[in-house]
């Protein structure tokens, strides 16, 4: 198959099986098998493809203006690997948004006041669980975040100079680390493979930054910088990650998708929103409830569905990581009760660190950092300021293709970007358009 060149997977819509001999039927399990899998791969390929369409500038942009943010300002990052010398000797407790986060929460607040429970764990919240962590006196000890868009900005209303650590995409939105003002460390998720990726992969590696896959969903994210951290030894405690809802109800109490049911209710609309619950891509699953009672029924979407799919795909083998929710999608993790979990903490008896203070971190980034990070903007900016030249005509089209592919977030979100630059008119013309917004954001 080496010299064979196989069409892109952009290529092909679905998959369609012609039956040419008698072998089809002889083994009919393996060839129904080998479609559906490759009919997954290429839905999976255009569900990818219409969240770049969607989101792909905003990746791109983020991911220029939290460098800039960190070259103009000067402000300290941490390496995510600091967190594991604050983790050491601790359990790692991990908080989603999910409906079984209202069953823990109450009895760890209970737990808390009532022993010193708190110093033996490392709590790491998604950020659209932190109002709810909060509202049981608990803070946590990183917050992760990975949404782009404005809208997440409401889960952190109430947390302006809270200095809570925060782990944060590359490509995630800059203001939220300027509204927490505490430790950040940055991640970046490889959302493409395309070219100019390399580059900004290069610099995360020079920056100790690190590379995770494209997880889409922040638990998954939360699970994954915990194994990150953790020592081999460690266990890791998962509650909140269910991929699953009740009618009327998709958030655990508190979450911001919660509170603003709550404040848009009146007499003509109720507290429960069976609207989104039963919207037409939703459906019925026999989750972790359904173990007690066989008749229980839990809701879950194509989206969240997928997710609790990767969840198990990616986890299910990893020692010493548990579930602590009997609600949700089932993970294929060794499942445990709130009470063995209290006891498994409380009998921790290596040595716990007496204070806050970790590994001392740098105020500002180092001038090393600040140079590389400036080289990089300035690299791509004279980049970009050349093919607005070639196109404004005013310098000659010797290397026009070439710089197309190096600066590659220019064309990505185009419906056909996946296939690459075209030096058609109709192509350079919208490259055109997008060249100010990222000269703009590269420059300093």
């Amino acid at each position: 198959f080496q010299n064979i060149d196989f069409p892109k997977i952009a290529t092909f819509k679905r998959v369609l099986p012609l039956d040419f001999s008698g072998g089809a039927k002889l083994n009919s399990d393996f060839y129904k098998e080998t479609t559906s899998l490759l009919d997954e791969s290429i839905s999976q390929f255009w569900k990818n493809r219409t969240t770049l369409i969607k989101l792909g500038r905003l990746y791109a942009g983020n991911f220029f203006k939290n460098l800039s943010d960190i070259a103009q300002d000067k402000k300290s990052f941490s390496s995510i690997n600091l967190f594991a010398e604050e983790s050491r000797n601790k359990h790692i407790l991990i908080l989603g948004t999910g409906l079984s986060l209202d069953d823990l929460l109450p009895a760890l607040k209970k737990e808390i006041q009532c022993s010193n429970i708190r110093e033996k764990l490392f709590i790491i919240s998604v950020d659209a669980s932190l109002p709810v962590v909060k509202k049981y006196g608990i803070t946590p000890d990183l917050v992760v975040g990975v949404e782009g868009q404005f809208a997440i900005e409401k889960a952190y209303i109430g947390f302006n100079k809270s200095k809570i650590p925060f782990a944060t995409d590359l490509l995630s939105r800059p203001s939220i680390k300027r509204i927490l003002k505490g430790e950040t460390c940055f991640f970046l998720s490889k959302y493409t493979s395309e070219y100019f990726f390399d580059d900004l992969l290069n610099l995360a590696k020079q920056l100790n930054i690190p590379a995770i896959e494209p997880l889409g969903s922040v638990g998954l994210v939360a699970v994954e910088l915990a194994l990150i951290i953790r020592e081999k030894c460690q266990k890791i405690f998962c509650c909140g990650t269910d991929f699953s809802f009740l009618p009327g109800k998709t958030h655990c109490n508190g979450a911001p998708v919660h509170t603003a049911n709550l404040s848009s209710c009146n007499k003509l609309s109720s507290t429960e929103q069976f609207a989104s619950s039963f919207s037409g891509s939703n459906f019925y699953i026999s989750g972790k409830s359904s173990r007690k009672n066989p008749n229980a029924k839990e809701l879950s979407s194509k989206n969240l569905y997928n997710y609790g799919l990767l969840f198990e795909k990616r986890y299910s083998g990893v020692n010493n990581l548990y579930d602590l929710s009997e609600f949700g999608v089932e993970t294929g993790l060794p499942q445990i009760s709130h009470e063995d979990f209290f006891e498994t903490v409380k009998s921790q008896t290596a040595k716990i660190h007496a204070d806050n203070e970790t590994s001392k971190r740098t105020e500002t980034v180092s001038p090393c950092e600040i140079t590389k990070i400036r080289e990089f903007l300035t690299s791509h900016h004279s980049m970009l300021s050349e093919i607005k030249d070639i196109l404004t005509g005013n310098k000659t089209a010797t290397n026009l293709e070439i710089l197309l592919n190096k600066c590659g977030y220019l064309y990505l979100h185009f419906p056909d970007g996946e296939n690459g630059p075209k030096l058609t008119s109709d192509f350079l013309k919208r490259v055109r358009a997008e060249i100010e917004f990222f000269l703009k954001i590269t420059k300093f």
